[in-house]
């Protein structure tokens, strides 16, 4: 069983090189992640509706929690302030 992004966070001190690169995706962010265990709530967009980036969650609020913890990663912070 993979870990989830909490776990993965709280063994290390600083997100690493390949977590940014994961948190980038939205198939392999905690949004993907999200999606896998609950794919009737976490709902992307599709087709015509993608982005430049891919296609991103429906849920404008779910899109927008993803992308601070996208930034929060690539700057260089650990995950424990994160989740707390």
């Amino acid at each position: 069983m993979n870990k989830t992004w909490r776990e993965r966070l709280q063994e290390t001190e600083t997100a690493t090189d390949e977590m940014v690169i994961q948190a980038s995706s939205w198939q392999t962010c905690a949004v993907g992640e999200q999606h896998e265990k609950y794919p009737e709530v976490v709902v992307h967009k599709s087709g015509d509706e993608c982005g430049k980036v891919g296609c991103h969650p429906k849920d404008e609020v779910l899109r927008d929690l993803s992308q601070k913890f996208y930034d929060y990663l690539k700057d260089g912070k650990d995950g424990h302030e994160y989740w707390s």
